[in-house]
């Protein structure tokens, strides 16, 4: 139902300005975390360093955007008189014009989509990582020594001692 609100017309710009640096936020962050898997499977250090340390500033401002969104989440409950833990945009789609209603409605889509394409990186990412630590820890196992490692040699058997490393680390 369509009631005019004075209060939402007043805030509906802000809100989507605020959507609008979520987007741009999300999809530099989702670029960042592509870039990232890139450079593990380049083995850039230095990269992913780098990524590293804008990623940590992102987020920063991620946190930032967040506490401006969830006062701008206060205020709009406030202003429709609905509790603040039950507000959503969804909720707020209902009670306005179409025109201001579709806006809103492409702005919370895009950031919905991003959200999920960044949820999906950051897994391919953390699977990328895990794999890479897996195949390092068997290869320092076998470098080392290690019974629990298994090796096979050209003709496919074992064909050394497991149980004395490649690599002496005693001397």
């Amino acid at each position: 139902m369509i009631v005019a609100n004075p209060t939402l017309d007043r805030l509906l710009p802000d809100l989507l300005a605020l959507l609008d640096s979520q987007v741009v936020s999300l999809g530099k962050r989702l670029g960042q975390m592509q870039e990232l898997s890139q450079a593990m499977l380049d083995r850039s250090q230095e990269r992913m360093d780098e990524l590293l340390d804008e990623m940590e500033k992102a987020q920063q401002e991620q946190q930032l955007a967040d506490i401006r969104l969830s006062a701008m989440r206060t205020t709009l409950a406030r202003a429709v008189k609905v509790p603040v833990a039950s507000f959503r945009l969804s909720h707020m789609l209902n009670l306005l014009p179409p025109d201001k209603s579709a806006d809103l409605q492409f702005r919370r889509q895009q950031v919905i989509e991003l959200a999920q394409r960044l949820r999906s990186e950051h897994m391919r990412a953390a699977v990328l990582l895990t794999e890479a630590s897996r195949v390092n820890r068997m290869l320092l196992e076998a470098l080392m020594g290690s019974a629990g490692v298994l090796t096979y040699g050209q003709g496919g058997t074992t064909n050394w001692n497991r149980r004395h490393g490649v690599v002496n680390a005693e001397r």
